[in-house]
């Protein structure tokens, strides 16, 4: 059987991505096929697209660290033809070719059962990016965050996949005190800008209770510095860099915590809860920014994201 693919190569230092045709081998044992039904684009995988991006491990390789659709052969007891499936994370994309291709083939191991109450389509308007702000409202609910208390809370990069959907998991939840930081906005917006512009002190007013964040970098220092006592920063991302240049007196004078978010790794149990918890009480996916564009489409998408104007989540349909 042959699959079109998105596929990255890299022929001596130049790297580039274009579509082909390609043979798929035999499934081995524990393995699984899915005909692609949606797929969707993360900021890891314009990542991916770039010469170094610290995302593919090896090359040739088909990016897209997401997808959705039905099981067309399978040599896993755990599936059978006609199941719909999801997977997110592991190494798909990164090491293992993924989901940018009309046919893939997983471990069945990596693969979970659609929940019932999701459609294919419900799966990647959440995919990696919503995936991992419910692994950090998770987290952060783990350290004492409630409903009842309506702590005064802050999202990084708003506009983005995992800040909007994280905007609306929190408004699903019950949550009201939350302020969108976002890159740039209108008038009564907080913007990236606004807490940059603070002092660079170790410690600043006491404003929120909680953050997640998906941008690191000074952004991500300052917040910490902004938090009460006992607060904590649930980190997602690097968009606005890889250092943190914070102090140690956040958390050894206000007691303040900072969790990492991975959603690459997380376990089998825990990708299951949270997928009943999309298709339950999470079941936000009509009120996100969410754009469908055809598979073919798929370099204008990467484009907007190297321009700065890509914005909410992009589903890939097949």
């Amino acid at each position: 059987m042959t699959t079109t693919a998105y596929m990255m190569t890299d022929t001596e230092g130049v790297v580039q991505g274009d579509f082909v045709e390609r043979d798929l081998p035999e499934l081995s044992a524990g393995e699984i096929q899915i005909q692609t039904a949606f797929s969707s684009v993360n900021y890891k995988d314009y990542l991916a697209s770039l010469p170094k991006g610290g995302v593919i491990r090896q090359y040739p390789m088909v990016p897209g660290i997401d997808v959705s659709g039905t099981v067309v052969a399978s040599k896993s007891g755990s599936f059978a033809v006609g199941d719909e499936v999801l997977v997110t994370g592991y190494d798909l994309g990164v090491r293992h070719d993924g989901g940018f291709a009309t046919q893939v083939q997983v471990p069945a191991e990596w693969a979970v059962k659609l929940p019932a109450g999701l459609s294919l389509q419900d799966a990647m308007a959440i995919g990696t990016a919503g995936f991992t702000a419910g692994l950090a409202i998770m987290k952060l609910e783990g350290l004492g965050m409630r409903v009842a208390d309506q702590p005064k809370i802050a999202v990084t990069g708003a506009a983005g996949g995992v800040g909007s959907v994280a905007l609306a998991l929190l408004q699903a939840s019950g949550y009201q005190n939350v302020t969108p930081i976002v890159h740039r906005g209108g008038e009564g917006e907080t913007t990236a800008d606004d807490i940059l512009a603070l002092p660079n002190k170790p410690l600043l007013s006491q404003t929120y209770d909680y953050v997640i964040d998906t941008v690191g970098g000074e952004l991500a220092a300052k917040l910490i510095a902004m938090l009460h006592y006992n607060g904590a920063i649930a980190m997602t991302g690097n968009a606005g860099g890889v250092d943190l240049p914070t102090s140690v007196f956040p958390l050894i004078l206000r007691g303040v915590s900072i969790l990492g978010v991975d959603s690459v790794a997380a376990d089998m149990p825990t990708r299951q809860l949270l997928w009943q918890r999309f298709a339950a009480d999470w079941h936000v996916m009509h009120e996100l920014p969410v754009e469908q564009v055809p598979f073919e489409k798929l370099p204008d998408v990467l484009d907007a994201f190297a321009a700065h104007t890509h914005k909410g989540r992009t589903i890939l349909t097949f």
